[in-house]
């Protein structure tokens, strides 16, 4: 079985690489969520092949979908466009009573897409958009008639044809989808605030194993992009659990050594607790080490979070200048979870990065609308950068976010080392202190140490006895968050 490329990239993925040949599809959606765009991709994807393409359009005039095609960058060229002034030319055969001027329409269009194609010969061909045709029908019955009959039409000669519609909710007809090969649905919903978010499902694609489920993708200036929903079940191969220096003296001894390779690890704690700088230690022992890492910032800039850490004796911005340390300036409400995703995974693949910090937890979340849907694609990605022996930092901020975290998911599968930082007084100072509370892959030390953050310094030792009694109290209650 022929398939053939839709142009949409991450699409043919879903599609184990494309649409069957010499089918009919239907792409529905609500108005916005770029149906036709996805359908001029097809139509110029065709075209950089070398193949014809036809184009019939009732939403809009030649001179109109020209210029949406131009805006992402495409072109017309082998794409044949017939447009409601083409398609139902009038003339004097039309001035008559005896029949419903409804049925000479849908006549008119059968009978001039008959001569498109004997003179074109497409090879792809698309219908925007069949709720125009239903509007022009007398009745129901007549426009599934005349739907059956342009569909027959356009397999007997061959071609992939791509049917555009609405969803049942905003006017389509539900019983079409019955009789194409292959359904997409297109969603579209509108945060509080930031984009809107958009996804879609493949409903059905006879003879095709294709993804289930919602699968996220935006609209770029070059045209839609799908990030094909993740899944562990691809990536079956363990980690090895070689273990690695954390660049810290003090965490290593309570690691009992430090980090396995491939392991998620969860710093948790208060503003100001060090979160982002021992993240950053840990990102820059992977650099001495020779390694490239990566840093997902949707707190901060990345000259805040380079200059920090450059200021506290952990130098990361001459890896950043010769290409080995990756930053991403990332704001909430401008980035999907499946783009998110997408980009870590990139990173790790393509830049070959071993380390992930992800700053933080709480702003990815910020960024989607859909909870629930954004943590079931951190996890999945977690365990997929487990599988390229990545260790995956993790930046959780307390409270507030956390909290609602705990009462969805329980945050502990996200980690499989948790890191909790805290801030206490002793002799009227504010102090920091640090205590591993989980190393899922092995054994490590219970006592608590303190932090220390000043000028060219940032090191975990152990504490001095007149603190003891007041680390020793705040991290019993700590110990009470929802891990």
């Amino acid at each position: 079985m022929k398939q053939v490329s839709t142009g949409v990239r991450g699409l043919d993925a879903l599609m184990a690489g494309g649409l069957p040949e010499g089918h009919a599809y239907l792409i529905r959606g609500e108005p916005g969520t770029g149906k036709t765009t996805i359908a001029m991709q097809f139509l110029t994807e065709g075209a950089r092949n070398g193949e014809n393409g036809l184009c019939l359009t009732l939403s809009q005039n030649a001179r109109e979908l020209e210029g949406i095609v131009q805006s992402y960058g495409m072109d017309l060229d082998r794409i044949d466009v017939q447009d409601a002034a083409a398609l139902l030319g009038r003339n004097d055969s039309w001035r008559q009573t005896v029949l419903n001027t409804s049925e000479l329409e849908l006549r008119q269009v059968i009978e001039t897409l008959q001569a498109r194609l004997e003179a074109v010969k497409p090879r792809r061909v698309v219908v925007d958009s069949l709720i125009d045709l239903r509007l022009r029908s007398a009745d129901i019955l007549g426009y599934r008639r005349l739907f059956r009959e342009v569909m027959d039409l356009l397999i007997a000669r061959g071609t992939t044809a791509v049917f555009l519609d609405s969803t049942p909710e905003f006017g389509g007809d539900s019983q079409i989808a019955g009789l194409v090969h292959g359904v997409v649905t297109l969603q579209r919903a509108l945060p509080g605030y930031g984009i809107a978010q958009r996804r879609l499902e493949i409903n059905k694609l006879r003879g095709v194993a294709h993804a289930e489920g919602l699968h996220d993708f935006t609209i770029t200036p070059e045209g839609v992009r799908v990030f094909p929903r993740l899944s562990s079940d691809l990536d079956i191969a363990a980690p090895d659990l070689l273990t690695i220096e954390t660049g810290l003296a003090g965490l290593d001894e309570m690691t009992c050594g430090g980090l396995p390779q491939g392991t998620s690890v969860m710093i948790y704690g208060q503003t100001g607790t060090g979160k982002s700088t021992l993240a950053g230690a840990i990102a820059k022992a992977a650099l001495d080490r020779g390694e490239e890492a990566a840093a997902f910032l949707f707190e901060e800039h990345p000259k805040t979070f380079i200059a920090r850490s450059d200021a506290l004796g952990r130098e990361l911005s001459s890896a950043e200048k010769d290409g080995r340390l990756h930053t991403y300036d990332l704001r909430a409400g401008e980035v999907l979870p499946g783009e998110f995703v997408h980009r870590v995974l990139d990173a790790a693949e393509r830049k070959k990065v071993k380390t992930v910090v992800i700053d933080s937890v709480n702003g990815y979340l910020t960024a989607s609308a859909l909870k629930d849907h954004a943590l079931a694609q951190l996890n999945t990605l977690i365990a997929t950068l487990r599988t390229r022996q990545v260790v995956t930092v993790l930046i959780v901020e307390q409270p507030g976010m956390l909290a609602q975290i705990g009462e969805a998911l329980d945050i502990s599968i996200l980690s499989d080392c948790l890191i909790l930082l805290r801030q206490y007084e002793a002799r009227s100072t504010v102090r920091r202190s640090a205590a591993v509370m989980k190393m899922r892959t092995g054994p490590h030390l219970t006592e608590m140490r303190e932090l220390v953050m000043e000028p060219g310094r940032f090191e975990i030792q152990p504490i001095s006895d007149e603190n003891f009694e007041a680390m020793r109290d705040l991290h019993l209650m700590s110990s009470r968050a929802p891990v």
